[in-house]
């Protein structure tokens, strides 16, 4: 817009110059703005007289223009030296113009790649520090598995606490759950028992795999025992079935205290994993 407004003017000036002249009627201020300052003035009464070069003569009587003689009246026709001179005007105009819009272009085109650069350059940045958060995530899990593998293959636990608390709750847990299978187990075996028959041998089960895995634990720091302490607690649990309840044969002590054994211990497993959710998390 600013372009297209100088243009306009140039154009107008151009205009203005070819058509510039006087005539009759016009001031004194009027005729210097369209003339120029003269090489002389001469004033007697009203009259005044305005000389200009090659013997331009302008005549003012009362403050107007009567007679003019060898200047440029407004009515006179362009002369070629000022067409040419229009034209001139008119091409530099349209080449200034021209140069005005490359350079715009090239000025808008320059910005243009530079906020695509910078963009760019944003954009690689945020990836390289996704890219380095990303790599030190997986450095840190790969060192905390690798930790915890370490501990898990040394049977060390990483809170001492929790074993025993642990240790504590699965004895209650199974001396109960032990007294329910067994009943259930003499029952299969078509054996008569009481509840009360029932909490000896669970209970002497129980401790006796509490008390390997307990030891084994604060001797060595391990819980690993490979079935040692189920072994240990069928052992104990077969003999008290054998001297404190019906089941007067090995046939059918050995098939109850399988039974048993081997039912507390699936129960043992869903509800270990329920209640260290709920104690530990």
């Amino acid at each position: 817009m600013k372009t297209f407004l100088v243009c306009l003017g140039i154009l107008l000036g151009a205009t203005a110059g070819i058509a510039a002249g006087i005539r009759e009627g016009m001031s004194l201020p009027e005729v210097e703005a369209a003339l120029g300052a003269p090489v002389s003035s001469m004033s007697k009464g009203d009259v005044t007289v305005l000389t200009y070069p090659n013997r331009g003569r302008v005549e003012f009587e009362g403050g107007k223009v009567v007679r003019l003689s060898r200047v440029r009246h407004a009515d006179d026709p362009p002369t070629a030296q000022e067409l040419a001179a229009a034209d001139a005007a008119k091409t530099e105009a349209q080449a200034r113009t021209e140069r005005e819009v490359e350079a715009a272009a090239e000025a808008k085109s320059a910005k243009e790649n530079a906020a695509a650069e910078a963009e760019m350059t944003k954009s690689n940045a945020e990836h390289q520090r996704q890219i380095e958060t990303a790599v030190e995530q997986m450095m840190q899990a790969h060192d905390t598995q690798r930790t915890n593998d370490d501990a898990e293959d040394a049977g060390i636990t990483s809170v001492p606490l929790h074993f025993w608390v642990e240790l504590a709750i699965a004895l209650v847990v199974q001396v109960g759950v032990g007294m329910v299978i067994l009943k259930l187990a003499f029952a299969w075996a078509d054996v008569h028992a009481d509840w009360g028959q029932m909490f000896l041998p669970a209970f002497a089960g129980a401790a006796a795999g509490a008390l390997v895995r307990g030891t084994a634990y604060a001797l060595w720091q391990t819980d690993q025992l490979f079935r040692l302490d189920d072994a240990v607690s069928y052992g104990v649990l077969l003999f008290v079935l054998l001297k404190a309840t019906h089941a007067c044969t090995w046939q059918r002590a050995a098939g109850v205290a399988m039974a048993s054994k081997l039912m507390s211990m699936v129960v043992w497993v869903f509800l270990s994993v329920a209640l260290s959710r709920v104690l530990f998390t």
